[in-house]
Parts: structure tokens; sequence; C-alpha cells
């Protein structure tokens, strides 16, 4: 993330740094508000007495999960 002080000055030296640190900043706090909005929608969809969404845990593998989605969408669109 820092760089190697160049022969630009102290003073450009301080920009460069202070830049990359509010870049950091900046981006900790996107991160942070997206995962606030993530945690409120699926929070609202648990609070649903029907929700269309259906909670699926994807931490086994690609092919589980996608057995275990499937096995969801026939029992409730009745394919």
């Amino acid at each position: 993330m820092f760089g190697i002080i160049n022969c630009g000055g102290i003073e450009n030296d301080i920009h460069i740094l202070t830049g990359e640190v509010w870049k950091s900043l900046h981006y900790e706090k996107a991160r942070s508000l997206s995962e606030e909005v993530f945690i409120l929608v699926e929070e609202s969809y648990r609070r649903m007495v029907n929700p269309a969404c259906q909670e699926v845990d994807a931490s086994p593998s690609k092919e589980e999960v996608l057995k275990t989605v499937l096995q969801l969408i026939k029992k409730h669109c009745a394919l």
C-alpha cells in the first residue's frame, strides 16, 4: 500500500501517503455500509411471513448448494 519515499520532497511524500490512507478509509467505509445494507435486507426477508426468498447455506460444495436450490425450486414452484 505504501511505496518508497521518492525525491519529490517531503511535502509530496506526505501528500501521497495521506491520499493512500484516505483511499483506504473510504474503501473500508463503503465496504462496511454495503455489509450493513445486506444485513438489513436479510433481516427484512426473515421477518416476512411468507417470503419469496429462501435462505440457503452456501458452505457445502457447489454441487450440494445447487442440489439444495433445485429442491427448493421444485418444492415451491410445483415443477
